[in-house]
């Protein structure tokens, strides 16, 4: 990790910021998504070239910044669109997102859909926008990375047209969800797709390594196992890091029945009324709600 005391003390006070968000450890409790740039290089002519990377894993800074500048229009517009969130101050909406050690990284983005889920866990009407929130940021997010494969798709067509073998490649979506994320997903299709009302429980317990690969700081090898509860009910559901469902089944007594895995980024058709009281847990059970 690196040392912040070592930073020139002469840099600005938005780099040094720049810097404490790219290498911050305390994500645990926010509700976000962790994008990474889309695949390129530059060639020698100083163009982009889509899906490729060169050996020292060179980027185009201004593509890097055109793509950040549109996560964040993106997630803005999804945040004003959500109803019932109350005012919130986030650090950045979006900012850089660095992997340890972080030499020769490719670059990451975190997008912020909310900063710190913790005080609003008692209201179930905001834990339900924020899951829902948090699928239709994904869908922004997919919806960007479509246009720009048809857009290559474009380029490809148009080098073969010309009897030229085309450089770019298609471009794949590389995301990482928070831990405030994989339970705000859980949480919304449990209501939605079972029926849950208050009150209800979840507890995620993360799959990671403490340090390095943990709900403070995840990565693409993080998963999350997230225990549904409402009554006598208990549904389970293990998400990988890009919020996709391995497993899933419910729990009764000592039975143990697999289910269908759900998508948990496509819409559900039944969406019940409101209801209040959902009391959620991050981590393990404690009545002053641990985040860990």
């Amino acid at each position: 990790m690196a040392n912040l005391d070592s930073l020139d003390d002469h840099i600005s006070v938005e780099q040094q910021e720049t810097w404490e968000l790219a290498y911050r450890t305390d994500l645990e409790k926010a509700v976000g998504i962790i994008v990474s740039t889309p695949r390129h290089r530059v060639d020698e002519y100083g163009n982009v070239v889509w899906g490729e990377l060169d050996n020292a894993l060179q980027t185009s800074e201004s593509t890097v910044d055109d793509f950040e500048r549109d996560m964040r229009l993106r997630v803005e517009h999804h945040v004003q669109a959500i109803p019932g969130l109350p005012e919130l101050e986030r650090r950045r909406p979006t900012h850089r997102y660095e992997i340890p050690p972080a030499a020769q990284s490719w670059p990451d983005l975190a997008i912020m859909l909310w900063e710190d889920v913790l005080p609003y866990l008692g209201a179930i009407d905001i834990v339900l926008s924020l899951g829902l929130g948090t699928r239709q940021l994904y869908k922004g997010i997919e919806t960007w990375f479509d246009d720009k494969n048809s857009e290559i798709s474009n380029l490809q067509q148009a080098a073969w047209n010309s009897s030229e073998e085309s450089a770019h490649k298609m471009i794949d979506i590389g995301i990482v969800i928070t831990q405030g994320a994989a339970a705000t997903l859980v949480a919304s299709d449990a209501i939605l797709r079972y029926g849950f009302t208050d009150p209800i429980r979840v507890d995620v317990f993360p799959r990671g390594y403490p340090g390095y690969n943990d709900p403070s700081h995840p990565n693409s090898t993080i998963s999350y196992l997230v225990r549904c509860q409402h009554g006598q009910r208990i549904f389970v559901y293990h998400l990988s890091a890009n919020g996709h469902v391995l497993e899933h089944y419910i729990l009764t007594g000592s039975e143990i029945t697999p289910l269908p895995t759900p998508d948990l980024w496509q819409e559900q058709e039944t969406v019940l009324a409101t209801h209040r009281g959902l009391h959620l847990m991050i981590g393990k059970a404690n009545e002053n709600v641990d985040a860990r």
